[in-house]
């Protein structure tokens, strides 16, 4: 379902060559597959996770990859990204931004680390995400609210879609 937007978007809007790619939410391991999958084969992906867990599980999935350089993992909280200023040519998360506690610092992290020319896509649950997901109807809409909100206060939106109720995601980019 929304893995199927998100290779769309990714082939149409990811293309640059010799790019950078930040995966916010190693999770388990669905947008870096992604990423992989439907980005210019030269593009480096950097995935971080505040847990180890799914460091680990990403290091044993991926080992082909890490190996040749293709794809970096990094435990850190989208609030404190360990990355330089202006280091990405594009930012991603993915079923994420509901498990972070600070919005507004995340979103922050994400303009300081993302270039000037630089493109972000957030896809995450909307109320009806619950169906698939153990958290509650209302913390998943407030989640939305908030997040929707902070982006257009923060970026400027270049697309904005929400799908039957489940999920939305916006794509945006540094204002002026």
């Amino acid at each position: 379902m929304w893995q199927e937007t998100l290779a769309k978007l990714y082939r149409m809007l990811l293309v640059k060559p010799d790019s950078t790619i930040l995966d916010i939410g190693t999770g388990f391991t669905t947008n870096v597959q992604l990423l992989l999958e439907n980005t210019p084969s030269n593009a480096r992906i950097w995935s971080v996770d505040p847990e180890q867990q799914p460091i680990d599980s990403a290091t044993s999935r991926f080992r082909e990859q890490i190996i040749s350089g293709r794809l970096s993992l990094k435990r850190a909280r989208a609030e404190e990204l360990p990355f330089k200023d202006g280091f990405f040519d594009y930012v991603t998360t993915a079923i994420t931004f509901h498990h972070v506690l600070d919005k507004r610092q995340a979103l922050g992290e994400v303009g300081r680390v993302m270039k000037r020319e630089g493109l972000g896509i957030l896809l995450d649950w909307d109320a009806g995400g619950a169906e698939y997901s153990p958290h509650p109807p209302q913390h998943l809409e407030k989640s939305m609210n908030e997040t929707l909100a902070l982006l257009r206060e923060m970026f400027k939106i270049r697309i904005e879609k929400q799908y039957s109720k489940i999920f939305y995601y916006v794509v945006f980019e540094k204002k002026g």
